[in-house]
């Protein structure tokens, strides 16, 4: 539910911007995922577990905090490793103390199947905020949706990173497609390896 556990089952990206902080306005118990940065915040927190039991998944997290902005990226993701399937639900900073709930739709998984909890924050300069009472748990009835196409911008590949070619990606499940149609397209088939040599 909480971190009041602490954050050693969480693995955290950009963990300068991230601290575990106690009764520091949590929504539940003493423990929440504080962040803040006076640059840009830009961090993922992400668990694995091993599914036990099969069924149709889904992940929800609240958050508090202000000085964002209405183009902040907050989302939880709820993706299985083993079939690529994923679900995202996104929410914004607004207020201390007004928590906002984000609850993503449900994801299939099979007995052994890994499940990945990811919380992510892409944000302006000076954004603050705290993550508490996030559960990841088995839903009965799957939930559908519409697809929403968010362009992706086109990215040389360098020596050692790869690149992307223009496409567009559902922000709720992943998806990807190639064209705003929506003419599904895969992973294989949008990225630009690299290079594997540096440029001298």
């Amino acid at each position: 539910g909480g971190f009041e556990s602490g954050k050693e089952n969480w693995t955290v990206m950009n963990s300068s911007e991230v601290e575990l902080k106690w009764n520091d306005t949590p929504k539940e118990g003493d423990g929440v995922l504080h962040f803040y940065d006076n640059g840009n915040v830009d961090f993922q927190v992400t668990q694995e577990v091993e599914i036990t039991k099969a069924g149709d998944y889904r992940a929800y997290m609240y958050l508090q905090g202000g000085d964002g902005s209405e183009n902040d990226e907050i989302y939880i993701q709820v993706k299985n490793k083993t079939t690529k399937q994923c679900m995202r639900d996104y929410v914004l900073l607004k207020g201390w103390k007004n928590w906002q709930k984000a609850l993503t739709d449900t994801v299939q998984f099979n007995v052994g199947d890994v499940a990945e909890i990811t919380i992510s924050a892409s944000c302006v300069s000076g954004a603050w905020g705290s993550f508490d009472e996030v559960y990841f748990y088995d839903n009965e009835t799957a939930v559908s949706h519409t697809h929403t196409y968010s362009l992706v911008a086109a990215k040389a590949p360098d020596c050692m990173v790869d690149g992307n070619k223009e496409h567009y990606i559902c922000k709720r499940c992943c998806t990807l497609f190639s064209d705003a149609n929506g003419t599904p397209a895969k992973e294989e088939d949008i990225i630009i390896k690299a290079r594997g040599s540096h440029d001298l």
